[in-house]
């Protein structure tokens, strides 16, 4: 006997399946509250890039920006999700106010942006790429103050924060990775992972252990890639054995 047929249980879709149609998404940041969530998209087929962000309370669009640049900018939400940091891969970033209309989006950097993050407190960080090395900044006091400034040999591909400390973590290699104090100026770089080395894919941060000195952070992970296209990547703590 054939067994019966399994009725399958029909998920419903939303409207912002309309990127399936007009673009390709490859970027995507989603707000704290769940109220927004922002989209980086290479438009199908006229070419540049858009960022499309989506209120999913009422299942509209809010904004649909345009970028000449063919890869879609880096999108990041702050903790309160009334920020939304928007970095074009032609260079450049500025952080959008969701909470005003049409709000003035002033560039805080012209250099190219590879990531960005929000940190504690509302700090912006960005890892960028500067001539044929790169450059962290960090703006803790307000985007209108000077940032932070740590100048590396090679781009900064990622960076991450930690929640408890001023420290941050620098992927600046294809094996190495700097942790960086924006408030003391303190360095610590890491070039070898026994096991886990391999080409450096992310790092993140833990939270600290929200010692009151505010100096550095407890540990951190990273994920590397294996050699061999089979295996699978490694995921490894890195423990941070200094407390200046």
């Amino acid at each position: 006997l054939t067994p019966p047929v399994q009725a399958q249980e029909q998920v419903p879709s939303t409207r912002i399946e309309f990127l399936k149609y007009e673009s390709m998404a490859t970027t995507v940041a989603l707000g704290p509250n769940g109220t927004y969530i922002a989209i980086g998209a290479r438009n199908m087929p006229g070419g540049g890039s858009r960022v499309i962000l989506w209120n999913q309370i009422t299942d509209e669009r809010v904004r649909d920006v345009a970028f000449p640049n063919n890869r879609p900018p880096e999108l990041a939400f702050d903790s309160s999700g009334t920020r939304l940091a928007v970095a074009p891969a032609g260079g450049g970033s500025s952080v959008w106010r969701l909470d005003e209309e049409r709000p003035a989006a002033p560039r805080l950097t012209t250099a190219p942006i590879n990531d960005l993050a929000f940190g504690p407190g509302g700090a912006l960080g960005v890892g960028a790429t500067s001539g044929a090395g790169g450059a962290a900044r960090v703006w803790y006091n307000g985007l209108n103050s000077v940032p932070a400034v740590l100048e590396t040999e090679r781009p900064v591909r990622s960076i991450a924060f930690s929640e408890n400390t001023s420290d941050v973590i620098l992927a600046t290699g294809p094996t190495q990775a700097i942790l960086w104090n924006y408030r003391f100026g303190t360095t610590k770089q890491f070039n070898t992972f026994d096991k886990c080395s391999g080409p450096l894919r992310q790092v993140e941060m833990s939270g600290g252990a929200g010692r009151p000195d505010d100096r550095s952070a407890d540990y951190f992970y990273i994920v590397t890639r294996r050699r061999a296209a089979c295996d699978p990547d490694y995921l490894c703590r890195i423990d941070v054995e200094t407390r200046s």
